[in-house]
């Protein structure tokens, strides 16, 4: 056999083989990118499912922090914070000491529920809370700590129905507005 020969066989050959690697590299790019494509989808899929389930699993969470700081707002208007806090025979540094001290251990109790709502919504909370301190101490700063109780409770009474008192309520009302955008 002669080169010339030999040449004859194996270019055929070589040729048959470079369109094959040809073929295949093209036949495996392809679903190279086929597979890409729908594990792309598969986990963008994978990822709608993750945060919708994380939406169920957050939402009565957040629900309840909504409630939580609805009835924490209600629990901080005055009239009904000196109903239950104020008894016979105390005095009114007794009665300031006892209204701040209930504002401030309701906010305590509740302060981690800012987690689940917005910066601009605690920020009105806790103007709310600073209002309701805010009236106590300077209603009860003009009368001595050692007069009845009753004397606070008659200047907070003309105090809030003269000039209500507004940021328990547009916190209350800023919570449900936010709870409105969950639905």
């Amino acid at each position: 056999m002669t080169v010339l020969e030999l040449f004859a066989i194996l270019l055929p050959c070589l040729l048959v083989m470079i369109a094959m690697w040809i073929v295949v590299r093209g036949f495996l790019k392809r679903e190279s990118d086929t597979t890409r494509m729908l594990l792309g989808k598969e986990m963008e899929q994978m990822k709608n499912q993750l945060a919708l389930k994380g939406k169920e699993i957050t939402l009565p969470i957040r629900l309840q922090a909504y409630e939580r700081m609805i009835l924490f707002c209600s629990r901080i208007e005055l009239g009904g914070l000196i109903l239950r806090t104020h008894s016979a025979g105390m005095k009114t540094g007794e009665l300031k000491n006892y209204l701040v001290a209930a504002i401030e251990e309701e906010f305590n109790h509740n302060v981690t529920q800012q987690m689940y709502m917005t910066e601009e919504l605690w920020h009105m909370i806790l103007l709310a809370k600073s209002e309701a301190i805010g009236i106590v101490k300077q209603i009860s700063q003009g009368i001595p700590d050692e007069a009845p109780s009753q004397t606070l409770v008659e200047q907070l009474v003309i105090y809030t129905e003269n000039e209500p008192q507004i940021g328990y309520l547009q916190a209350q009302s800023g919570i449900k507005k936010e709870v409105a955008l969950l639905f």
